[in-house]
Protein backbone atom coordinates (compact mmCIF):
# COMPACT_ATOMS: atom_id res chain seq x y z
CA UNK A 1 0.00 0.00 0.00
CA UNK A 2 1.55 3.19 -1.00
CA UNK A 3 0.72 5.62 1.70
CA UNK A 4 -2.53 5.76 2.96
CA UNK A 5 -4.41 8.77 4.70
CA UNK A 6 -7.08 8.38 7.16
CA UNK A 7 -9.28 11.80 7.23
CA UNK A 8 -10.67 11.64 10.36
CA UNK A 9 -13.77 14.51 11.59
CA UNK A 10 -13.38 15.60 14.66
CA UNK A 11 -16.71 16.44 16.49
CA UNK A 12 -17.73 19.99 17.58
CA UNK A 13 -17.10 19.94 21.34
CA UNK A 14 -19.50 22.67 23.18
CA UNK A 15 -18.55 22.18 27.10
CA UNK A 16 -21.93 21.64 29.04
CA UNK A 17 -23.19 24.63 30.82
CA UNK A 18 -22.59 27.37 28.93
CA UNK A 19 -24.89 29.32 27.06
CA UNK A 20 -25.24 29.48 23.39
CA UNK A 21 -25.69 33.62 23.55
CA UNK A 22 -22.87 34.58 25.90
CA UNK A 23 -24.64 37.81 27.11
CA UNK A 24 -24.23 38.03 30.81
CA UNK A 25 -27.06 40.58 31.26
CA UNK A 26 -26.70 43.68 33.71
CA UNK A 27 -28.40 44.13 37.54
CA UNK A 28 -29.00 47.32 39.24
CA UNK A 29 -29.68 47.98 42.89
CA UNK A 30 -32.80 50.08 43.93
CA UNK A 31 -33.87 51.75 46.31
CA UNK A 32 -37.47 52.79 48.01
CA UNK A 33 -38.25 55.81 50.51
CA UNK A 34 -41.07 57.62 52.28
CA UNK A 35 -41.21 60.37 54.07
CA UNK A 36 -44.42 61.11 56.70
CA UNK A 37 -45.59 64.93 57.03
CA UNK A 38 -47.60 66.13 59.45
CA UNK A 39 -51.57 65.65 58.69
CA UNK A 40 -53.98 68.72 57.81
CA UNK A 41 -55.94 69.90 60.82
CA UNK A 42 -58.26 72.89 60.22
CA UNK A 43 -60.13 73.98 63.40
CA UNK A 44 -63.46 76.35 63.19
CA UNK A 45 -62.81 79.77 65.24
CA UNK A 46 -65.63 81.49 64.00
CA UNK A 47 -68.94 81.44 61.54
CA UNK A 48 -70.29 83.03 58.69
CA UNK A 49 -72.12 85.92 59.64
CA UNK A 50 -74.76 88.35 57.33
CA UNK A 51 -75.85 89.93 60.15
CA UNK A 52 -79.32 91.33 61.03
CA UNK A 53 -81.20 92.35 57.76
CA UNK A 54 -84.09 94.10 56.65
CA UNK A 55 -85.87 94.33 53.12
CA UNK A 56 -88.43 96.79 51.43
CA UNK A 57 -91.88 94.82 51.98
CA UNK A 58 -91.78 93.48 48.07
CA UNK A 59 -87.83 94.30 47.83
CA UNK A 60 -85.22 91.56 47.15
CA UNK A 61 -81.25 91.86 48.52
CA UNK A 62 -78.29 90.63 48.90
CA UNK A 63 -75.46 90.69 51.24
CA UNK A 64 -71.91 90.27 50.47
CA UNK A 65 -69.64 89.78 53.34
CA UNK A 66 -65.91 89.92 52.10
CA UNK A 67 -62.59 87.86 53.82
CA UNK A 68 -59.98 89.21 55.11
CA UNK A 69 -61.13 92.68 56.09
CA UNK A 70 -64.60 91.41 56.58
CA UNK A 71 -66.25 94.77 54.65
CA UNK A 72 -69.98 94.29 54.06
CA UNK A 73 -71.94 95.69 50.73
CA UNK A 74 -75.60 95.49 51.01
CA UNK A 75 -77.40 95.58 47.40
CA UNK A 76 -81.20 95.95 46.23
CA UNK A 77 -83.52 96.77 49.09
CA UNK A 78 -81.28 95.08 52.08
CA UNK A 79 -79.86 96.94 54.64
CA UNK A 80 -78.11 96.16 57.73
CA UNK A 81 -80.09 97.30 61.19
CA UNK A 82 -78.69 96.71 64.50
CA UNK A 83 -75.39 97.33 63.72
CA UNK A 84 -73.68 98.37 67.32
CA UNK A 85 -76.18 96.11 69.60
CA UNK A 86 -75.46 92.84 67.69
CA UNK A 87 -72.63 90.98 66.04
CA UNK A 88 -71.69 92.73 63.15
CA UNK A 89 -71.52 90.56 60.02
CA UNK A 90 -68.03 88.97 58.88
CA UNK A 91 -66.72 86.31 57.14
CA UNK A 92 -65.64 82.55 58.38
CA UNK A 93 -62.36 81.81 60.21
CA UNK A 94 -60.43 78.88 60.81
CA UNK A 95 -57.23 77.76 61.79
CA UNK A 96 -54.88 75.69 60.03
CA UNK A 97 -52.13 73.18 60.93
CA UNK A 98 -49.70 70.88 59.25
CA UNK A 99 -46.32 70.60 58.02
CA UNK A 100 -44.10 73.74 58.13
CA UNK A 101 -43.92 75.68 54.88
CA UNK A 102 -46.48 73.48 52.90
CA UNK A 103 -48.98 74.83 50.53
CA UNK A 104 -52.37 73.89 50.57
CA UNK A 105 -55.63 74.36 49.01
CA UNK A 106 -59.25 75.46 50.62
CA UNK A 107 -62.38 73.50 48.67
CA UNK A 108 -65.90 75.14 49.79
CA UNK A 109 -69.26 74.84 47.91
CA UNK A 110 -70.24 76.80 44.69
CA UNK A 111 -73.22 77.62 46.80
CA UNK A 112 -75.79 76.51 49.49
CA UNK A 113 -79.30 76.79 50.26
CA UNK A 114 -80.62 77.28 53.46
CA UNK A 115 -84.18 77.17 55.11
CA UNK A 116 -84.96 78.78 58.32
CA UNK A 117 -86.13 76.23 60.60
CA UNK A 118 -89.98 74.92 60.27
CA UNK A 119 -90.25 77.22 57.30
CA UNK A 120 -89.81 74.40 54.63
CA UNK A 121 -87.97 74.62 51.45
CA UNK A 122 -90.16 77.16 49.60
CA UNK A 123 -88.38 79.98 51.54
CA UNK A 124 -84.74 78.97 51.37
CA UNK A 125 -82.57 81.31 50.28
CA UNK A 126 -78.86 81.50 48.44
CA UNK A 127 -75.30 81.99 49.62
CA UNK A 128 -73.38 81.70 46.50
CA UNK A 129 -70.17 83.09 45.37
CA UNK A 130 -68.19 81.77 48.38
CA UNK A 131 -64.83 82.80 48.21
CA UNK A 132 -61.43 81.84 50.17
CA UNK A 133 -58.99 84.69 51.68
CA UNK A 134 -55.72 83.13 53.49
CA UNK A 135 -53.48 84.78 55.99
CA UNK A 136 -50.67 84.03 54.36
CA UNK A 137 -51.48 84.77 50.47
CA UNK A 138 -54.40 86.77 50.86
CA UNK A 139 -56.23 86.31 47.74
CA UNK A 140 -56.95 82.36 46.50
CA UNK A 141 -58.11 79.36 47.25
CA UNK A 142 -54.83 78.24 48.57
CA UNK A 143 -52.02 78.83 51.24
CA UNK A 144 -48.85 78.16 52.90
CA UNK A 145 -47.48 76.96 56.38
CA UNK A 146 -45.75 78.98 58.68
CA UNK A 147 -42.43 77.84 59.94
CA UNK A 148 -44.07 76.70 62.56
CA UNK A 149 -46.66 74.94 60.68
CA UNK A 150 -49.85 77.60 60.88
CA UNK A 151 -51.84 79.80 58.81
CA UNK A 152 -55.80 81.00 58.87
CA UNK A 153 -58.11 81.67 56.55
CA UNK A 154 -61.74 83.65 55.90
CA UNK A 155 -64.54 82.66 53.76
CA UNK A 156 -66.88 85.17 52.83
CA UNK A 157 -69.71 85.05 50.23
CA UNK A 158 -72.87 87.05 49.01
CA UNK A 159 -76.60 86.17 50.66
CA UNK A 160 -79.85 86.47 48.05
CA UNK A 161 -82.72 87.23 49.94
CA UNK A 162 -85.99 86.80 47.72
CA UNK A 163 -88.87 89.65 47.85
CA UNK A 164 -91.06 87.91 51.05
CA UNK A 165 -88.43 86.64 52.80
CA UNK A 166 -89.66 84.70 55.71
CA UNK A 167 -88.24 86.26 59.15
CA UNK A 168 -86.08 83.94 60.96
CA UNK A 169 -82.74 82.84 61.61
CA UNK A 170 -81.02 81.44 58.62
CA UNK A 171 -78.69 78.95 59.36
CA UNK A 172 -76.57 76.24 57.19
CA UNK A 173 -73.17 74.26 57.14
CA UNK A 174 -70.66 75.65 55.08
CA UNK A 175 -68.59 72.11 54.41
CA UNK A 176 -64.90 72.89 54.01
CA UNK A 177 -61.76 70.78 52.79
CA UNK A 178 -58.52 71.83 53.48
CA UNK A 179 -55.68 69.37 51.71
CA UNK A 180 -52.26 69.75 50.87
CA UNK A 181 -51.10 71.16 47.51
Amino acid sequence: MLGATALTALPLCIPLGLPLIADPGSTAVGASAARVIAPLAVAREEDLDFGTIALDLNGSGTVTVIPLGGSVRYGGSAQGICLLACPPPHPARFAVRGEPLRSYRVTVPPSLTITPPGLGSGNAVLIDALTIGTASQRIGDSGELSPDGLDSFEVGGTLHLPAGAAEGRYTAQVPVIVSYM
